[in-house]
């Protein structure tokens, strides 16, 4: 190595080397580390403190939390209790001004009938045109007359006595069927407004549809309703139908005149697997 190599290779290894600390310099570093010690030292204390003092408030707050959550769900649990008290009774209210309703339409198709049974031996009738009819014709014309009465005309007929014959359909497997079987053909929206029959059905065509006022399945209807409110809700269809369809209607009458004389035989036909589904296809096209 040439002397000029070496004096370079000297100097360098001079400048790296970290210069030799002096003992003022290092009682001097640790005066300020010691200044620092306290300083920190103090801090940390009163945030300890501080800390302490938070975590006081914490618990006290998360105790206030846990009995605010609990009156919560005590309010919840009465409210829920209060509420289906309260639909009960609704109910049963609704029950009984629905009943007394229908007894009050029972009760004047009954004096209708004992009148129209009073006047007919001396010919008279309640519409002019059966009076001069039945004056001029023969029993068995009239009788051959009767089977081409208008079906509104027919169903009036049916019709009497109407809530008693649903009544008296006394096994409630049937008469549950009876109303799903009647619930869940097409004809049943034709009854209903086009809202009210396009809320049967979560997707129309693709479209999701709204989920505010959903109109309850048959079968869910049967596990919130007693058999009293199932056969009010039938005798309503078929009122309905009686106005806005009475073809639907006719059916219907001549379901529950066969039903109270046919349980046994029939009962197996309202079995869950025979009852008609409602879908979206079966909306009345105006309805669309």
């Amino acid at each position: 190595m040439s002397s000029a190599t070496a004096t370079t290779a000297a100097t360098a290894a001079a400048k790296t080397r970290k210069p030799k600390e002096s003992l003022a310099s290092l009682k001097a570093k640790e005066r300020e580390y010691n200044e620092e010690v306290a300083l920190y030292t103090e801090q940390l204390a009163s945030t300890k403190v501080e800390v302490a003092l938070k975590n006081g408030e914490y618990l006290q707050a998360q105790q206030l939390l846990e009995n605010a959550q609990k009156k919560e769900r005590d309010a919840a649990s009465k409210y829920a209790n209060a509420y289906v008290h309260q639909n009960i009774v609704s109910k049963k209210i609704n029950t009984m001004e629905k009943k007394e309703a229908i007894d009050q339409v029972e009760k004047q198709e009954k004096k209708d009938l004992a009148l129209a049974k009073k006047n007919m031996p001396r010919g008279i009738y309640s519409e002019a045109i059966l009076t001069e009819m039945v004056a001029r014709c023969p029993p068995e014309i009239i009788a051959i007359i009767g089977q081409y009465l208008p079906v509104e005309v027919m169903n009036n007929l049916l019709s009497f006595d109407l809530y008693r014959k649903i009544h008296n359909i006394g096994v409630g497997d049937m008469i549950r069927g009876f109303r799903r079987s009647i619930r869940g053909r097409r004809e049943y929206l034709t009854l209903v407004s086009r809202d009210e029959a396009r809320r049967h059905f979560p997707v129309i065509r693709g479209v999701a549809q709204p989920r505010e006022n959903r109109v309850l399945s048959s079968w869910w209807l049967d596990l919130d309703q007693g058999i009293v409110e199932v056969k009010m809700d039938i005798y309503d269809i078929i009122c309905m139908a009686k106005v806005r369809n009475p073809k639907y209607a006719n059916k219907m009458l001549k379901t529950v005149a066969v039903l109270n004389k046919n349980k046994k035989l029939l009962k197996r036909n309202f079995n869950i697997r025979n009852m008609p589904e409602l879908t979206e296809f079966d909306l009345p096209a105006e309805y669309l």
